[in-house]
Order: C-alpha cells, then structure tokens, then sequence
C-alpha cells in the first residue's frame, strides 16, 4: 500500500520507470499490474494522470526529432552532440538506481549497447523526463508572449457628442405625438409679443417650452419661471416647473423641469421673478400663458 503522506512528486523510481516504459514500448501483464495497483492506492491519481501525460507528450515529440534526425536540414532534427549529452545524462541517472528498484519482467537497455529507435526513445524520453521533474523546464512548451504592461497606455474615452436641445425635442415630440399637450403661447400684455408652444406629457412628467420673440432677460436682474397649473385639488399653488434665462429673441427651446409630480396639466403660466425663482408668485409680471 502508498504511504497516505506521500506527496504527489515522491514517486518511487521503480513506478518512475514505468511511467517512461508506457510512454515508450508500453507496459507487459505484470508491469501493468503493479502501475495499477500504485494508481488505485495513491492518493492523488489527478497527479498522476498529469505526470503520465508529460511522459507521453514528451516521448511524443522525442519520436518526432528522432524521426526526422536523418534530414540534416530539418529543423527538428537533434544534433549528435545534444543527442548524445542526454544519452549520458540518462546513463548516469539509471546507473545511480539499485536493480533491485527498477521494474519487473521488462528491464532497461544500457545506453552503451548500441542505442536505435525504441530503445534510444526511451533513453531520450527517460532523460528529459528527469530534466522535467527535476527542473520543471519543458524544451516543447510553446515560448511565453511578452506581458504588455497596459497601465502606461492612457484609455482614451469614447468621443460622445450630446444630442443638441433641438434633436431632444424633436424627437420627444415626435414619439407619441397623440400622448401629449401642446398648446401654443397667449401673450398677456402689449408689451409681449412672443410666440410658441409648450409640449407636455403627463405620462412622461416631462416637456419643452418653445419660445420665439420672447425678450431676454438679465440673470442678475430677473429670471423667468414655469408655473404648470394641475387638476388635482391638493394643488393649492400650481407647480413650480423650473427657472430660465433668455438669452436671444430668436427661437428658443428650454426643457421643463417640474419641482413635483403633475397628475394633469391644464394649464402653463411664465412668469418674471427675482433671480433664483420664488415658491409662490404674485404673478404681477406674466408676460405668457398657454391653457
């Protein structure tokens, strides 16, 4: 039985040696006997699996070097000075193995004995399996890409232009046209001769105010107010919808800003009043009203 503290990496040289007989020329009745009994009581057979495929990639790629040895221009081919570093290594790693460690039935060919194909695969594949687990070195690994540092590199924000107050109302108007209140501007005084429509959806709690010809005002001095004047009776004052300032006689489109929910609107009142608005307006300057 495995000694239950054995870690993963303490195989015994004898299963070693399996592990490179099976990735090699294979393993006979008895030798798979004893590699699955070692599997079945080990403790992580996971590791084992991953061990066994490393021999078997290994031993792969080997065969392949080796077939290929014979073309001088081929790139995979193994130099005689390499090939014959790792037959020594190999050399001096089995001598160091007592006999009696090394498996049964099937023993290793001495690396001295006139090494070809199968038996110098598996010298070859023995040997770089010892580089592995030795060094964790793997010559068939595919070369590590650069890591790209990206801190250095600033992101550069998507370049978003905003939808200009114009496309805003249009296409708010233009959504559900028969959902909404549009009523055009009454001017109150003579003194008034502006313009325009307030568009409104109760839906929404939201809408513009269209405005052309409507004097400009000096923020420092005043600022015009939105009343929305609604059918709930609670409603003792109709709703503050927002602040503006006028900056041109010419169209002008600002978007309502209602301080509250609006259950149904009626009716729009703008008034002039001190900078900042008011709560409640004495409604003295109303130079427009839209019902």
């Amino acid at each position: 039985m495995i000694d239950r503290t054995m870690t993963s990496e303490e195989f015994p040289q004898w299963f070693t040696e399996l592990l490179i007989l099976r990735a090699t020329d294979g393993l006979d009745v008895e030798q798979q006997k004893q590699f699955d009994q070692f599997v079945s009581d080990h403790p992580d057979r996971d590791r084992i699996e991953i061990e066994a495929e490393k021999y078997e990639l290994t031993a792969a790629a080997i065969d392949v070097s080796m077939h290929n040895a014979d073309t001088e221009s081929s790139p995979s081919a193994m130099s005689a000075k390499l090939r014959q570093k790792v037959l020594d290594g190999a050399k001096q790693h089995f001598e160091s193995v007592p006999t009696e460690s090394r498996p049964t039935t099937k023993t290793a060919p001495k690396p001295d004995s006139g090494l070809t194909s199968r038996e110098a695969l598996a010298w070859i594949a023995a040997a770089v399996a010892v580089v592995l687990l030795l060094t964790g070195w793997n010559p068939f690994a595919e070369p590590a890409r650069p890591v790209v540092d990206n801190t250095a590199v600033k992101q550069q924000p998507l370049s978003t232009q905003p939808l200009s107050i114009e496309v805003l109302f249009s296409n708010f108007a233009n959504s559900e046209p028969e959902k909404l209140t549009r009523i055009d501007w009454s001017a109150t005084g003579s003194d008034s001769a502006a313009t325009g429509e307030v568009v409104w959806s109760d839906a929404l709690q939201r809408g513009f105010m269209v405005f052309a010809g409507l004097q400009p005002n000096d923020p420092l001095q005043s600022q015009y107010q939105l009343w929305i004047f609604d059918t709930d009776p609670a409603q003792e004052h109709p709703v503050d919808g927002g602040v503006f300032d006028i900056t041109s006689s010419e169209k002008t489109i600002v978007p309502i800003d209602a301080r509250i929910p609006v259950a149904e609107a009626v009716m729009f009142a703008i008034t002039e009043e001190k900078p900042g608005g008011v709560v409640v307006s004495d409604r003295e300057r109303l130079p427009l009203l839209a019902e």
